[in-house]
Order: C-alpha cells, then sequence, then structure tokens
C-alpha cells in the first residue's frame, strides 16, 4: 500500500472521509483542535505501523521525540473503529496514570464518542489488579475465605509495625539480633528473574541471602546456637521456610504488597483455563513504554500470547531505566526473539536538532541514523559542555545561555542522577533560613514550588524540634523520635501550620518591617497556631511543657526583614532524570556529580559504563530541542576533555 492508499484508508475509518484531499482539514471537523490534519502529518513509517495487522505480534522500536505515544492513541482509534466484536476488546496499558490520560487524549482526538467499555486504557498494574489478581486470586491463595468479598487489601511495603499493631501478627517467625524491628509479611517480596527473597529494609530492598549471611544476623545466630548447643539451629533454609509461611499467611488473610499482587496474577495465569479466558477478552494488547516492563510482567504478557492475544509493545530500550523493579533490557529482547516478533522502527526524531541527536546516539552507542527534525536555534551551538568550580556557577552559566539564546527559564531544566544532588544544588543558604526559621519557612511555602515548600516544612520542623527539645532526622522534617514516629502524620501536621500561618495577612505582609517588629507581633499568633496543631498530634501542649521562646536572633533586631529572592523571575527548575522520563524542554544541562564518588551520576560513567548509567544520561540528552549542555567539574586533564568532545560536544570556554 503506498502512501496516499494508507492515508485514504485512515481517513475512511477514522474521519469518514473517502479521500483525504477532499478533507477540509482545520476549517472544520476532527482536526480543529489543532488547525493541521493529525493523519496528513504522519510519516510513511508511522502509517506503516498503524495499518499494520493487529493479529501479529509488533515491536515497534521508537526512537526519542519520534512521537509514538501519538502513534499509538492513533492506532487505538484505528482499531477501535474498525472493531467487530461485542464480548472483546483491546488493552491499552502504560505504567503512569498521566501517561493512560494522553493515550486517552489522543484516541479522543480521532474517536469522538465515548470509547466503548469492552476496552481497557490504563495501568499495568491496575490492569493485572482488576482483571487477574483480584478477579481469581482467591482461589489460589484465599480458598478458605467465607465472605462475600474475598478480594485481596494493598498493604504498602514500607509500612512498619510500631505504626499499625496488626501486623505483628504476620510477623516472620525466625528470631532477629536485639533492638531490631521485626520483620512482617508486607516486606518480603519475591523476585521471579532469579528466584530470590527480598526484604525492605528502610529505603532498600536487601536480598534474603544477604540479610542472613550479614555480619550481625550472623554473629546472632552463633550465640543462639552455643546457647542451645545446637550447631545445625537456624539455618538458611529454615529462613526460606518461614519466609514462605510468613507470606502465604499474609496472602491467605487477604493482604497483599502491590508487588505481591504481580505474583499472585502470574500464578493465576498459570492455569490455562484463566488464561484463555483473558486473552478472548483481550484479543488485542498494546504496552506503551515496553522497556519498563519487569520480567514478571513480561511473563504474564507471554501467558496471554501463549492463550492468543496478540502482543505489540511500543518503546525504546535505550530509555530503560527501571532496573531497580527489574526491568532489563535483555530481559525484553529475549522476549520478543523468542516469541517472533516483527520488529519495525520510528527513526525520525521531531523533538531534537540534529546535533543534540547525534550527540545523544554517539553517547549511546547507536549506530542506526536517526534523523533530528529540529532546526537550530543557537547558531549551530546546540550540544556544548563547559567546566565548572561550583554547582551554583554551573547553573549560573546555562542561566546566561538560556537568555542569551531567548530561550524562556520556565521551558528550561537542569537535570541530575538523584536526589541527593538535587538536593545540594537548590539548597539555599541555610544558615541564612536558620536564622529566622518561622519568617523563612512561610516565605518558602507561599512560593507553590515544591522544592522550596519541602524546605519550609523542613524548617518549621526544626524549630519545632529546638523547642521541645527532642531529636529527629532531616529527611523525616525533625519528626521527634521520643514522641511520634508516624512520619506521615508528623509532615501532614507541619502542612496544616504553614497552612494556617499562611493564611493570615498580619504575619505575612513584611515589607518596611524590622525583624524585632515581626516576632513582637507574630509571637502569639504563631505560638498559638503550632501548639494547637501540635497538641492534636501529640497530645500535650508545647506552650505549657516547653515554655518555647519566640525571641529575635541576636544582631538582627533593627534590621529590615529580607525578603526571601522571587524565584519565577530567575529560575531554573532541578529534577532527577527519572522525574523527566516522557517530558520535552527547550533547554536542558545535565549537570555532573563532582567527582567519581558521584558513581552513576559522574560523567565518565555515563560514557564508559554502557549499561542503564549510560542509559540514564541518554534519557536526559534526549529531553531538549534546542540546546543540550553538560556541566562538569573543573578538568585538568586534556585526555578527558577529549573523551566528551569524541560524543560530539563543543567545549564552551
Amino acid at each position: 500500500m503506498n502512501r496516499e492508499d494508507g492515508l485514504n484508508e485512515l481517513a475512511q475509518v477514522l474521519c469518514s472521509t473517502h479521500c483525504i484531499q477532499e478533507c477540509l482539514k482545520e476549517n472544520e471537523g476532527k482536526c480543529l483542535r489543532y488547525g493541521k490534519c493529525k493523519i496528513d502529518e504522519k510519516t510513511d513509517k508511522q502509517i506503516e505501523y498503524i495499518l499494520s495487522p493487529k493479529n501479529k505480534c509488533i515491536y515497534l522500536e521508537a526512537c526519542a521525540g519520534s512521537g509514538k505515544t501519538e502513534v499509538l492513541g492513533l492506532k487505538a482509534a484505528y482499531e477501535v473503529c474498525k472493531w467487530e466484536l461485542d464480548n472483546a476488546g483491546i488493552a491499552v496499558l502504560t505504567f503512569t496514570n498521566e501517561a493512560a490520560s494522553t493515550i486517552l487524549d489522543r484516541i479522543a482526538l480521532l474517536y469522538p464518542r465515548k470509547i466503548p467499555s469492552i476496552h481497557y486504557i490504563g495501568t499495568f498494574s491496575s490492569f493485572v489488579h482488576g482483571f487477574i489478581a483480584q478477579k481469581f486470586g482467591y482461589a489460589f491463595f484465599r480458598k478458605d475465605c467465607t465472605d462475600q468479598d474475598c478480594s485481596f487489601s494493598i498493604i504498602d511495603k514500607n509500612v512498619r509495625s510500631y505504626n499499625n499493631n496488626w501486623l505483628e501478627n504476620y510477623a516472620l517467625e525466625f528470631p532477629s539480633p536485639p533492638r531490631k524491628t521485626k520483620i512482617c509479611a508486607n516486606q518480603l517480596s519475591f523476585r521471579l528473574s532469579d528466584k530470590s527473597w527480598f526484604i525492605n529494609i528502610g529505603d532498600a530492598d536487601v536480598s534474603l541471602n544477604e540479610y542472613y549471611n550479614s555480619e550481625e544476623m550472623q554473629t546472632f545466630i552463633d550465640s543462639l546456637r552455643k546457647q542451645a548447643r545446637k550447631e545445625y539451629l537456624f539455618g538458611y533454609d529454615y529462613l526460606l521456610q518461614k519466609v514462605k509461611e510468613c507470606k502465604k499467611k499474609f496472602w491467605k488473610a487477604g493482604f497483599a504488597t502491590f508487588e505481591d499482587m504481580s505474583i499472585i496474577a502470574h500464578t493465576c495465569l498459570k492455569d490455562e483455563a484463566i488464561s484463555k479466558l483473558l486473552s478472548k477478552k483481550f484479543p488485542l494488547v498494546m504496552v506503551d513504554e515496553c522497556q519498563d516492563l519487569s520480567y514478571i510482567e513480561l511473563e504474564i504478557l507471554g501467558f496471554l500470547q501463549t492463550a492468543g492475544s496478540v502482543i505489540h509493545f511500543i518503546g525504546d530500550l535505550n530509555q530503560a531505566i527501571y532496573s531497580f523493579k527489574d526491568a532489563q533490557p535483555a530481559f525484553l529482547r529475549k522476549h520478543i526473539l523468542e516469541r517472533n516478533y516483527d520488529t519495525k522502527h520510528l527513526i525520525e526524531n521531531f523533538r531534537s536538532t540534529q546535533k543534540i541527536v547525534d550527540v545523544s546516539c554517539a553517547l549511546q552507542g547507536i549506530e542506526k541514523r536517526i534523523i533530528g527534525s529540529t532546526p537550530s536555534l543557537c547558531d549551530g551551538n546546540d550540544a556544548l559542555y563547559y567546566e565548572y568550580s561550583s554547582e551554583e556557577e554551573a547553573i549560573q552559566r546555562f542561566t546566561n545561555l538560556i537568555k542569551q539564546h531567548n530561550i524562556p527559564l520556565e521551558k528550561s531544566i537542569v537535570l541530575v542522577r538523584n536526589t541527593s544532588l538535587k538536593s545540594k544544588v537548590t539548597q539555599n543558604d541555610n544558615a541564612e533560613y536558620d536564622k529566622h526559621m518561622v519568617i523563612n519557612a512561610i516565605q518558602l511555602w507561599n512560593t507553590d514550588f515544591p522544592e522550596e515548600q519541602l524546605m519550609a516544612l523542613q524548617l518549621i520542623g526544626l524549630q519545632i524540634q529546638k523547642w521541645i527539645k527532642t531529636q529527629g532526622r532531616k529527611d523525616k522534617f525533625y519528626c521527634p523520635n521520643s514522641f511520634c514516629d508516624n512520619v506521615f502524620a508528623w509532615r501532614l501536621t507541619l502542612r496544616d501550620i504553614l497552612r494556617d500561618l499562611s493564611k493570615n495577612n498580619s504575619i505575612c505582609t513584611l515589607d518596611g518591617q524590622s525583624y524585632s517588629e515581626w516576632y513582637r507581633s507574630a509571637k502569639g499568633i504563631v505560638l498559638g497556631c503550632v501548639d494547637k496543631h501540635i497538641q492534636g498530634l501529640l497530645g500535650f501542649s508545647i506552650l505549657d511543657k516547653h515554655n518555647p521562646s519566640f525571641r529575635t536572633p541576636s544582631g538582627t533586631a533593627s534590621q529590615l526583614i529580607s525578603p526571601l529572592p522571587d524565584k519565577n523571575k530567575d529560575f531554573v527548575k532541578v529534577e532527577t532524570i527519572h522525574a523527566v522520563k516522557g517530558c520535552s524542554y527547550d533547554a536542558v544541562l545535565l549537570l555532573s556529580s563532582s567527582d567519581a564518588r558521584g558513581r552513576t551520576g559522574y560523567w565518565e560513567n555515563w560514557i564508559d559504563d554502557k549499561a542503564e548509567t549510560t542509559r540514564f544520561a541518554y534519557v536526559a540528552c534526549t529531553r531538549p530541542h534546542h540546546l543540550l549542555c553538560w556541566g562538569i567539574a573543573r578538568l585538568h586533564d586534556e585526555e578527558q576533555r577529549t573523551k566528551i568532545e569524541s560524543m560530539g560536544l563543543v567545549r564552551l570556554t
């Protein structure tokens, strides 16, 4: 089928127009919203996929900026319009609610009626929960359930028993070292790819083997064996047995974590009758951002395909950055190869200039020619690097470049690898902030910037901690360990305090006031507000118990209050790479850690790693339309500059 025939086929199905040239396009009809024909603008490769048969498994390898989400939406709209089955539909799956809404919007553009309920457009996790685990899981894990509702209640793996005593009913029946919190069933997870168990401790998942063989655990077990004079006690196999029993008891009672639901669904689909039933309900399954599929999610789709479903994968393996959820490019490559998927390619990047595309491809080692379609606004200087002495200098230099090229600050971003570097570069002068914590917390809260509001919560938390003379961690907003172990409730209380204070005009009006005037007039309002909310959470009055001091800090009484700088006027947002996946910006600064201790955040690892670290850098480098900069800590080796420039980046001196 040539291009003209393909366009006419789409126009006939989607727009009820036999000839696309006869369509009124921007004057009326479905394209009015965009002022142009959304079919005619598609490339030959995009049209080829949209018209591809729905009875053959396809992997659409779509480079960054290739418009894959819109193509997927157009493909889904095309298939929905042609759909003839009354009791079966299409499942279009993605990984976030925002992405699902975007796809629904794309479909609605050319399918103006309500999408029939036989079709499902939503997240992969909702699909697994709603159509598999919750629907059939009781038959495998809750056979003794006598209630009308035999579904599973979802429990977060980070919930701990000291906040929820009922969890102790599902504690791991294996001795733990003294002063260690009990491990409960929600902290246990199973990874199918290597058949390993993990324990969630703190903010990390630790393998069961690592936990058991840790020096602390082995010392403790050794002491128990000596006391009992039995060298065989509490072996690893016994621990493994108790872990399985603990998890099964949890499931049997009707509880599960998000991770558990995939295991439950996987077990259900091993039953051929269930997998066939689901494949008949969804004979066509389309998965956006397929590179984010974990091993077990691929297994689930494999069951459906074996039972008769046709699977379409749309994504870019070069953007796979979710190894923490067991999503590895090797798993998807093997799946596609073994199951004979027909691979198609989208190789035109509509987001970035050719120079930015070339740098991204060189970084990732992509040999296939990717075409950049965006014209240069920077006189050919689209991909640069420069050296910095401090992160503040690097960001200021980027800001100057943006202004030089008339790129809006709000359409630009600084990207970092992890939250620790983000916190470092967004941190303002803490010494100055800490002098007047309440004033600055109120000002920060009123900015409406999420990063500033988080700092406001930390400041008001620190001030309250000083008043009640207790200890607490900064990353937990100084939640007082001796009084409150519910960090979430503590944070909500701080939020409510700041909301109330920010509504009071008398303490929010700072112009022309000295610090002493403000402290004198605000004392009763601030302490009264804080006491009311803290009393509601902790059960005692800090005014009665601690008599908190609220005085002007030494040396500042006669000074006029200094308002915080207006971030709306001269502010470039700083974000982690994870947070901007799928987003686009006019200009991007990819900021390297200052030294190799930054590991995955250090520029040499981006170039040399050729694994997930490189893919993180690739995702960052494919976000900008017009300007890509790398910020590198000061170099003293010409070979290092040569290595960077081999990527196609030009040094800015």
